[in-house]
């Protein structure tokens, strides 16, 4: 089980660092048959509230990061404050811009209205079909 959470907790950097640090738009899609873990819906869940799940990052990722943010505000001339608290946010703006999280889950059984209660706060984003 720490394996695959290992594992999803890479994948998750991959992604939040493709749609804010890259800054490419960017779906993340997922089926309930993916759900391998609790973690993985609290995760989602706080991507969805944040854009960001606490201590995801070890120290030298988060300064690559910082790095690479202060290029690209430099860049496109944003007037943010060099400050590592607002490179991070400046991250997180990037990511809320770019991901797109589009879940598939299936009506069938009591998984779905348990998974259902969770993405309820977000129901003004959703389209059932």
């Amino acid at each position: 089980s720490s394996g695959i959470n290992a594992e999803w907790r890479d994948d998750i950097r991959r992604l939040l660092r493709m749609a804010g640090y890259d800054g490419k738009p960017t779906v993340f899609l997922m089926n309930d048959n993916q759900i391998k873990s609790a973690s993985f819906i609290e995760d989602i869940n706080m991507i969805l509230n944040t854009a960001d799940i606490p201590n995801l990052y070890e120290p030298d990722e988060k300064g690559e990061i910082l790095e690479r943010m202060q290029q690209l505000a430099t860049e496109n001339k944003a007037k943010i404050e060099f400050t590592p608290f607002a490179l991070y946010n400046y991250f997180i703006d990037q990511v809320k811009a770019n991901l797109h999280i589009c879940l598939a889950f299936s009506p069938i059984g009591d998984a779905f209205r348990t998974r259902l209660r969770f993405v309820l706060p977000y129901r003004h984003y959703l389209g059932l079909y």
